[in-house]
């Protein structure tokens, strides 16, 4: 007997089944869930070649492209993405705000995301902290990007 099966469920609930679509047809929290998810792919992206970029002057001069597109429109795309994320971050929270505020009431058995709710929280803050003050671990990542800026593509 593997050992999470012989764990027993705090409160078992029954298996939750997909919404019916709407009106439409769409499964609204579905296409919330996939916009949400698609703006934070892309944001990587976009974040991970900005990261590397050189500064906008370096980038100028060299003439600096990734995949056709220069160092402003891949800041412009960024942009664009973070307010897909947006969108679709909003469409999530209302689409389950009912069950967020019963859950976070302490209304809703089995659900005991409050140690993550704390966790993140947490993790947000001490990212928020050491970047303000410039300490670890914001100052190291940073240093490392200012090195891509600056440093790594002049000629």
């Amino acid at each position: 007997m593997n050992r999470e099966s012989s764990l027993p469920l705090a409160n078992p609930s029954p298996p939750s089944r997909p919404r019916p679509p709407g009106p439409s047809g769409l499964r609204w929290n579905a296409l919330a869930t996939l916009v949400t998810l698609g703006g934070a792919l892309g944001m990587v992206i976009s974040g991970g070649v900005l990261f590397i970029a050189p500064s906008g002057q370096i980038a100028r001069e060299t003439g600096w492209t990734f995949w056709g597109l220069a160092r402003g429109a891949w800041g412009d795309l960024h942009a664009a993405l973070g307010v897909l994320f947006i969108v679709g971050i909003v469409g999530h929270v209302v689409g389950h705000l009912r069950g967020l505020v019963q859950a976070m009431l302490g209304r809703r058995k089995g659900w005991r995301g409050l140690h993550e709710v704390g966790l993140a929280l947490g993790l947000v803050g001490v990212v928020v902290v050491s970047s303000v003050l410039g300490v670890f671990p914001s100052d190291l990542v940073e240093e490392v990007e200012e090195f891509f800026k600056q440093d790594f593509w002049r000629p």
